[in-house]
This record gives structure tokens, C-alpha cells and sequence, in this order.
């Protein structure tokens, strides 16, 4: 144990479901027998306890367990391994030890340490605490003399503290927070297929369950004292709002469905947020048919009589125009007089619900093409209403006054945004990004900061807890794994497959083709590799690339000389022999799933406003030619024969009068292939996604992954005959990457579980001293 470590524990009890650690002796015991640990994964334990509510990094570890030395993934996968084996945990769904994709690792069993300090652990806490008390009081001397003494900047250097707010296992989904700290979400566990409603304390380690049917219950919202919750009920394609009122004891009271305008009825309708004084509802509203008219609404009860304002006619209102018009209006009233002449053609809305009356009102925000509205809450002390619209490019945050009834602000924010809170004295608001950071926006400065020290990644602010605390839900991280199975066309009674123990993150597994050995694609905590595995003697890194998750193709060529790949929209080539990578194609535009033509040449897809165009790249002569138009995916399947995907993804058979794949080396050959070779080509499938590693040729028939019903399915395609096959590989969600064995008795598959995620609390973040310059729409002046 290091010093560091026994230092802090000195001679201590620690427990911890049923185990007790004793220190310094190094003894442990599991209901009261000893368990083994070598010194290292004990180390490594304490160093977790140490740290609870702390993700445990990389770094960390090599320092406290190998002494800062060099220490590679796999060393500390395998000690993770072992504490995991000593414990009898479970990687998947874990109790005691919960791995944070590209973090670290975090200890989530609750921990009792019971500390009995001897002489010897006094003396040295004598010691070094004479020396801090002396380094305290010449720092506050220094900082007394200089004036450099600021709370702000020492809270710089505090860091975060994570709290666990959810230990269930599986994924928390809508969190929603009342003013007096009782939680509202819904929850799906590892084995549910449907979300459930849950509610509890906040500090509260017990949640109780509401719901119990087969329904899916989200998007629920708690008022101020956390006895009523609207949330939605969704059962296949029935939606209907469900209000809850609960006792004290979170006991269901009554339910009763929330009765809406017969025009509001068509629309798919969520819950947001309850007004500041519980009357009204924010609600959002999505058009179940596409509307002429792309505009955002706010319904709520007023007495003043708007009906004759009239709705901003598509296309007359243009974004940036609006933006920057002076004087500003952000909305056009509607009242309920007229909500069902006009609720109709609202594709995307916001609407406020009085509880008590039913009556409503329309303000309509000018709003781009293919926008949407994301959240919108009031402040603190009822002044204001932010609303958060983005489309697929970009997020801008209005702050509306609910009595002048004028825009004071809109900011375009620096990234995609899905969730907002408000500041207690209502000064600022709080939103998280796609990317899991937190922004501050300060509207007296009207300024964008940023909120530091996040030790993770911020899916949703829930909640502003304290100055520097919010509520979050944390990304979620899904585990995909590469699993080896029995061919499912075989199904034989016995047959050995490997079940490798690989990242969390693995995936585009190819089979060597004499069959002893895989290549496959693994993103760990420190680094994304091109890696094989070979039988009997284990896996080994072949080239690192660039650390990105956004790799969505990824082929060896039939030679087995090269990888092609999508990498960030560019097509890549990594060349096995020499160990280099180059890229084939540049940033300037989107390329997608390469195809091997032959050894040398390359297909690949360009998406242009024109239509979709395929490339062949030869390899060797670095020559480019047009090999497609208005088709999205072109691949041989046999001699003659081509595998076509039109741009709806429908799937057909084609066979080639002249020259086919078999003869051609590095000579364009072919014609260039279009639509029209459709009407004579056999249709066999409409195709749910297209990935150049999602389709596989051999003893003529085509294999691909489908999914149907809540099913996934490996289908078999007869060459000559254009006939289906479909087997069903199971509830397991498998993504369409596979590969067959040459003796075709095993495949590869790739499996993801269920996403996991927490709810968190996250105390002692600061602001970013520098403004983030980025900011812009400048705010209209009136």
C-alpha cells in the first residue's frame, strides 16, 4: 500500500456491503472470510474508496499503483478485472465498481470508514500539520500584504464533488426537479422494454415506482410543492397527458387525463414546466403532419382579445431579418377564440395550459425553417420566460417579459443545446450542450461563460441547486461489445466460440480469411486503435488513430493489405505492411462507406445537392472516376452481379451484361450506374440503415441485419434467385456490423446494452474567467 493511501486510512475500518477492510494490516474480509487481493488491485481498491464520489482516472491509477511508471490499457483493464472477479461484479451492470467511458472509474457502493488514530498516525498528523498550519498562515500574510486574497479564485482550484443522486440499474430519462427538492424521472431497467415513472427525495436513497403498466411514461413535470406531476403516457401510437396528484408520502392521490383544444389533440404534446405560481403549463407541441407554417406558439390564459392579430405567414418572416429588426417583437398573440384556426398550422409549438380554465393563447416566435422549440422555463421571480429554439445547426435563447410582453434578449449560443435552468435571483441562466458542457448566460452583461471544473458529461441541467451546484443527468455511455456466436442459419447443438473480453467500446469486427484470428476497430479510455486478435496468442494494437467516435465505416480490402474507412466524412486508407495511414479524400465534403471494388480500387459515397454520387478510387494510380449517380450504395456480390441501393434505401439484385468484378485489377471498366438499371433489377428489401460493413458475400448468397418489430434479424439473400431467408438473432440490440466465418459454423456481431446513466449532483464548479467570444446575434436595441 503507498504512503499516500495509509496516510489517509491510517489504522481504520472500512465497510462496505458485506466486506470489511482493515488498515494498515491489508486485511479483507466478506462476511467475515478472508478474500485474497495482490497488492496492486488492493491499492487500487483503497485508491477508489479514497476517492468515492470522484471518477478515478487513467493517470491516477498508473500514479498510485505503479508508482507514475508506464502502465498500458490492458494492464489496467486486467486490474479492473480482478478487483471486479474479487467483488463479484458485474461490468454490465455494475454494484460496486462503474466504469465512465473515456474517465475513469468511480466506486458507487456507499462506504463506512470507521478511523482509530494511534500514537504513531498522531504523530505524523503532528508533524505535517504543524507544516500546513505555518504554509496557511504565511499565505494569508502574503495574500493580506498583496491584496491577492479572492474567494472566486480559490474556489478555482477546489475540485468538483460528484454525488449520486440515481444507483439504479439501466438509464434515467427526463429528470425534473420541484422547488423543495423531490425528484421526478422515468427509468427503464436493464430487462424493461418500457419507461416507468419514479419519484424521490433528493438526498433520499429510496425511490418509489408509480406506474406499473406497458405503457412508456416520460416527459413528466413536477409543480412547486411536488404534489401534482404532468406526465405523458405513450402506448404505441396513443399519446395522452396524465395529471398525478400525490400526498406527502409520494402516495398516488388521483390520475386523470388532461383534457386539450380538439386542434391541440393533433399534435404530439410534452410537458415542460409549470408556471412560477403552478396555474398554467408550458407545454410543447409537435404537429403530427408536416404544417405549411414554421412557427413556435405559447398558449395561456388572457382576457385581452387578440383574435383579429394574424399569424406571420410562411416565409413572409425571414431569420436573420427578424433578428435584428428594431423595434422587436418576438411573438404574435393568439387567443382561444381562435386556437383551432390556427393551432392547426403551428408545426412545431410552445403552449402555456391554464389548469383551472382549459383556456389558451398562441404567441408565435419567428422562427427558421426546421426549427424547433426545446425548453422554456420562467424565471425565479415570474419576470421573465427564457425559451430555448434550435434547428439542426444552431441554438438561440429568447428571454421574453411575461408583462411588457417584448423580447429583452436573444443570444445564439455556441452549441447545440437541449435543456435550461434559471439562476435563483434570476440573473442568469444555465443550459447544457450536445457536446456535455455548461454555459452560463448572464443577461445584465449579456455575455456566454462557461462553467468549469465538470468532471463529466452533462447530458441535461436539471436543476441550479447553489451558486456553484446543479442537478445534471449525466451522457450516457452504451457498451458494445464484440460477440462471437454460432452461425445462425446453422444453429448447431455444440460449437466453441471465443467470448473475448475487449473495451466497453469495440466494433466493424472482420475475421482473418484463413479464420483464426479478427480484426476490429476498439475505442478505449485513452485512444482509438486499429486492433487484432489472433487464437492463442491474445490481442495487440496495430495503428492508433486520431480520437474520434465518429468512425462510421471501417473495411479490409480482399487482400487483406488495407483498411478503408469513414473517419470525420474523409475516406482513409491504412496500409497494413507499412503501417501508414493517408487520406483519400478532403474535409470539404461528406464521404461515406467505402466499398472494395478489387485489391486496388475503392468505392465511396458523396452526398451533393444534385444527388448522390459513388467514386472509384484506384489506389495505385491515385485516379478518381464516377462509377454511380442517384444511387446510394453500390457493391459486387458475385460474378456479373451488383448489390444496388436506390436513395430510399430499397435494396435490389442487378446483374451486369458486360465486364464484371472477377476480371477487373486496376482498369475502370465498368459503366457508370444509374437509376435506371433499377427497372431491371430484382427488389428484395427495404434497408433500415446502409453501412459498408453491414453486408456480406458468400457461397452466393448475400447476408445483411434488419430490424423489425422489435426484432433483429440476420437475412440471407439466393443470388441466383433473388429469394429471402430471415433468422432471428434476438431482443439484443446488434448493430449492422458483422462477419461469417469461412467455414460459416460461427459469425461476429456487434451487441449493445442499454445505455447507462446517473442522475448527479455536481457541487464546486466555477466560471470561466474569459468570455467566450462566439456569442452572436447581437441583441436588438429598442
Amino acid at each position: 500500500m503507498k504512503d499516500s493511501l495509509l496516510q489517509y486510512f491510517g489504522e481504520s475500518e472500512i465497510a462496505f456491503d458485506d466486506f470489511v477492510i482493515k488498515t494498515p494490516s491489508g486485511s479483507v474480509l466478506k462476511d467475515a472470510k478472508p478474500v485474497k487481493l495482490e497488492p496492486q488491485v488492493f491499492t487500487f481498491l483503497l485508491l477508489l474508496i479514497r476517492h468515492k464520489d470522484h471518477i478515478v482516472s487513467r493517470d491516477e491509477i498508473v500514479a498510485e499503483v505503479w508508482s507514475g511508471k508506464k502502465a498500458s490499457d490492458d494492464a489496467i483493464r486486467a486490474l479492473v478485472k480482478k478487483l471486479r472477479i474479487a467483488l463479484g461484479d458485474n461490468a454490465r451492470a455494475p454494484t460496486f465498481l462503474k466504469t465512465i467511458p473515456l474517465k475513469g472509474y468511480l466506486f458507487i457502493m456507499p462506504v463506512h470508514i470507521e478511523f482509530h488514530q494511534p500514537d504513531w498516525w498522531r504523530s505524523k498528523f503532528v508533524m505535517y500539520g504543524s507544516y500546513a498550519v505555518a504554509i496557511i498562515l504565511i499565505t494569508l500574510l502574503v495574500q493580506a500584504q498583496f491584496g491577492t486574497f479572492n474567494q472566486n479564485e480559490r474556489k478555482l482550484n477546489q475540485a468538483a464533488v460528484v454525488s449520486i443522486i440515481t444507483h439504479m440499474k439501466g438509464s434515467e430519462v427526463s429528470p425534473y426537479l420541484s422547488k423543495n427538492d423531490r425528484l421526478l424521472f422515468s427509468h427503464r431497467g436493464i430487462n424493461d422494454k418500457s419507461l416507468q415513472l419514479y419519484v424521490k427525495e433528493l438526498n433520499s436513497a429510496v425511490s418509489k415506482r408509480v406506474t406499473w403498466d406497458s405503457a412508456d411514461y416520460v416527459d413528466g413535470i413536477f409543480s412547486s410543492d411536488a404534489s401534482q406531476a404532468v406526465v405523458k403516457r405513450r402506448n404505441g401510437s396513443e399519446e395522452s397527458l396524465i395529471l398525478f396528484n400525490f400526498d406527502a408520502s409520494f402516495n398516488v392521490v388521483s390520475v386523470e387525463t388532461i383534457q386539450l383544444d380538439k386542434a391541440i389533440l393533433s399534435q404530439h404534446i410534452n410537458a415542460i414546466s409549470y408556471s412560477q405560481d403552478d396555474n398554467n403549463l408550458y407545454l410543447f407541441g409537435e404537429a403530427k403532419t408536416d404544417g405549411a407554417l414554421i412557427v413556435s406558439g405559447l398558449l395561456h390564459n388572457d382576457s385581452t382579445n387578440t383574435s383579429d392579430v394574424s399569424l406571420p405567414q410562411s416565409g413572409s418572416v425571414e431569420y436573420d431579418t427578424a433578428l435584428n429588426e428594431e423595434p422587436y417583437t418576438a411573438y404574435t398573440e393568439v387567443t382561444n377564440q381562435n386556437v383551432d384556426s390556427h393551432a392547426q398550422a403551428l408545426n412545431f409549438g410552445l403552449i402555456r395550459y391554464n389548469i383551472e380554465s382549459t383556456q389558451s393563447v398562441i404567441l408565435a416566435f419567428p422562427m427558421s425553417k426546421g426549427a424547433r422549440v426545446i425548453d422554456a422555463k420562467e424565471s425565479t421571480d415570474g419576470e421573465f420566460l427564457a425559451v430555448l429554439i434550435r434547428d439542426e445547426k444552431h441554438a438561440d435563447i429568447y428571454i421574453q417579459g411575461l408583462n411588457a410582453k417584448e423580447t429583452k434578449l436573444v443570444k445564439r449560443v455556441p452549441q447545440l443545446s437541449n435543456s435550461l435552468v434559471w439562476a435563483a435571483d434570476s440573473s442568469a441562466i444555465t443550459f447544457s450542450t450536445e457536446v456535455g458542457e455548461l454555459f452560463n448566460l448572464n443577461i445584465a452583461k449579456q455575455r456566454l461563460y462557461q462553467w468549469n471544473e465538470l468532471p463529466v458529461k452533462a447530458n441535461e441541467v436539471v436543476s441550479q441547486c447553489g451558486e456553484y451546484c446543479f442537478v445534471i443527468k449525466e451522457s450516457e455511455a452504451d457498451l458494445i461489445n464484440i460477440v462471437e456466436r454460432p452461425f445462425v442459419f446453422n444453429k448447431p447443438a455444440y460449437i466453441s466460440t471465443n467470448q473475448f473480453s475487449l473495451t466497453s467500446n469495440d466494433r466493424f469486427p472482420g475475421y482473418f480469411e484463413n479464420g483464426n484470428g479478427i480484426y476490429f476497430l476498439s475505442l478505449s479510455e485513452s485512444a482509438l486503435a486499429i486492433k487484432r486478435y489472433i487464437d492463442n496468442k491474445g490481442i495487440e494494437s496495430i495503428y492508433d488513430l486520431p480520437k474520434t467516435s465518429d468512425i462510421n465505416s471501417f473495411v479490409l480490402s480482399p487482400n487483406e493489405n488495407f483498411f478503408a474507412g469513414e473517419l470525420d466524412g474523409r475516406i482513409f486508407l491504412y496500409n497494413l505492411d507499412m503501417g501508414t495511414l493517408l487520406f483519400l479524400t478532403s474535409a470539404a465534403s461528406k464521404n461515406t462507406n467505402p466499398v472494395w471494388l478489387t485489391d486496388d480500387i475503392v468505392l465511396y459515397q458523396q452526398a451533393k445537392s444534385e444527388g448522390s454520387v459513388i467514386y472509384a478510387h484506384d489506389v495505385v494510380s491515385n485516379k478518381v472516376k464516377v462509377q454511380a449517380k442517384g444511387l446510394q450504395f453500390i457493391k459486387p456480390v458475385g460474378k456479373n452481379q451488383w448489390l444496388l441501393v436506390d436513395e430510399k434505401s430499397q435494396a435490389y439484385l442487378y446483374k451486369s451484361i458486360r465486364g464484371g468484378s472477377d476480371g477487373l485489377k486496376s482498369k475502370f471498366e465498368l459503366p457508370v450506374f444509374s437509376p435506371d438499371l433499377l427497372d431491371e433489377s430484382t427488389k428484395f428489401a427495404d434497408l433500415d440503415s446502409i453501412n459498408s460493413s453491414g453486408f456480406r458475400v458468400i457461397n452466393n448468397a448475400l447476408f445483411f441485419i434488419s430490424h423489425h418489430m422489435g426484432l433483429y434479424l440476420m437475412n440471407r439473400v439466393e443470388l441466383d434467385t433473388g429469394e429471402i431467408e430471415s433468422r432471428d438473432l434476438g431482443l439484443q440490440s446488434v448493430l449492422p456490423q458483422f462477419d461469417i466465418h469461412p467455414d460459416m459454423q460461427k459469425m461476429l456481431l456487434v451487441e449493445t446494452s442499454l445505455a447507462q446513466s446517473n442522475l448527479l449532483k455536481v457541487d464546486g464548479l466555477t466560471l470561466t474567467t474569459r468570455q467566450i467570444n462566439q456569442v452572436v446575434t447581437e441583441t436588438p436595441s429598442f
